[in-house]
């Protein structure tokens, strides 16, 4: 998948069956950064953001991407953003 970035950055996500195998890794930094922290009984947080399913999540600073499926799993993507070349 191909995406430009409101800075003109072109977004790219494929997969990559090195960080797909971490995918709980990432999941767990995602639910941490939406206000979520895990407990001994599953995750709390208090008025946190919920993961929508069907959509992805860009990460471009750790290079990752998170998809949630419609209905239970979650699926991990390897992310490259490549900058525009400076043109003055």
């Amino acid at each position: 998948m191909e995406a430009k970035l409101s800075d003109g950055s072109l977004c790219y996500v494929f997969y990559d069956s090195e960080i797909s195998s971490d995918g709980e890794y990432y999941y767990s930094i995602l639910m941490q950064d939406f206000g979520w922290h895990k407990t001994k009984d599953g995750w709390s947080g208090y008025d946190p953001r919920r993961a929508k399913r069907g959509h992805l999540y860009i990460n471009p600073r750790r290079q990752v991407a998170i998809y949630f499926y419609p209905l239970v799993d979650i699926d991990v993507f390897k992310v490259r953003v490549e900058r525009p070349a400076n043109t003055q």
